[in-house]
């Protein structure tokens, strides 16, 4: 580990000893000459947003750097974990895989990784978060304890029970309140968001069309011209008679998904001519909007039919 060093904490308090959290800094040598990142300093601000909580079963991480182009935390706190899951090893975190792992650790507990800049002149600093929320620190120690704040809601949430329900969002919030309270000077805001409107899905003619609707022979259906009625319908058929032919479309398809599971329909056309005439049964509706619906053919095999193709026996 080049360049780097390790801070553990020590927990000289006995009123800590059996609630206190294990904490570890690794930081370039040079942070420790700036109090704002002394160990000493920042574990108390990590202890005063943990106070009333009980973090005896809780390791937190914090990395320094010089440069980098995000910050943040992540909470382990769903499962137990070892010392071997200390160390990064994928994601985002994997770039302090170099790091050893500390021989003190637990032999199980939940973990807080933590990742920050080690430069002050970088605040006031203003964030967005992926969840939408835009935060303005105006101190390294107030973005410290913000960031510890939302990652010891996940915590507390997962390891007592506590916040039953919330997620993201509501750690944002419960994180806010606690570090504002603290007298930590953090503003946090949900940004408005503007509802992606859901595009109306267009049926078209051909979506719906059964070229036996326009079959005006009582011929065999070995003795229909099949390219002649397509083409017959292409010339035939004005805008105006289109729009009502969906129409009554679209009325009969409600009256098949209102159909139960096992109702019987009959195939009044097949682009392959396979199964005209015969009996199919209802096996499940789709999406609201398909012009489709499961059925089972008599050789019991299962097909998404145009329900344009199928009708009732004796309907129409």
């Amino acid at each position: 580990m080049q360049n780097w060093r390790l801070w553990r904490s020590h927990h000289s308090a006995e009123r800590f000893a059996d609630k206190i959290m294990k904490f570890y800094l690794f930081a370039p040598p040079e942070s420790a000459k700036k109090p704002e990142f002394h160990k000493d300093e920042i574990e108390a601000t990590l202890q005063k947003v943990a106070d009333g909580t009980d973090t005896s079963d809780l390791v937190v991480v914090l990395y320094l750097t010089h440069n980098s182009r995000w910050t943040g935390g992540t909470a382990y706190v769903r499962s137990w974990l070892t010392p071997a899951h200390f160390k990064p090893v994928r994601g985002k975190w994997r770039v302090f895989s170099r790091f050893f792992t500390p021989r003190d650790l637990p032999r199980h507990f939940k973990l807080i990784r933590m990742h920050l800049r080690d430069n002050t002149a970088l605040y006031p600093s203003q964030e967005q978060d992926q969840y939408k929320w835009k935060h303005r620190y105006f101190a390294f120690n107030d973005h410290l304890a913000h960031l510890f704040a939302h990652e010891l809601h996940h915590y507390r949430r997962f390891h007592f029970g506590f916040h039953p329900g919330e997620g993201e969002n509501g750690a944002n919030k419960w994180a806010l309140k606690r570090v504002t309270d603290l007298g930590f000077k953090v503003q946090s805001e949900k940004l408005a968001t503007k509802k992606k409107k859901l595009k109306k899905k267009t049926i078209n003619f051909s979506a719906v069309l059964n070229p036996m609707d326009f079959v005006r022979t009582g011929g065999l259906k070995g003795q229909i011209n099949w390219e002649n009625v397509f083409t017959g319908i292409a010339l035939n058929t004005n805008r105006r008679q289109k729009k009502k032919y969906i129409e009554k479309k679209l009325h009969h398809f409600e009256k098949l998904r209102a159909l139960a599971p096992g109702t019987k329909l009959v195939v009044s056309y097949d682009s392959s001519q396979k199964y005209t005439g015969q009996f199919v049964t209802i096996v499940r509706t789709m999406r609201r909007n398909s012009v489709r619906i499961v059925v089972r053919t008599d050789d019991g095999k299962e097909w998404r039919w145009p329900m344009a193709w199928l009708h009732q026996d004796g309907v129409g």
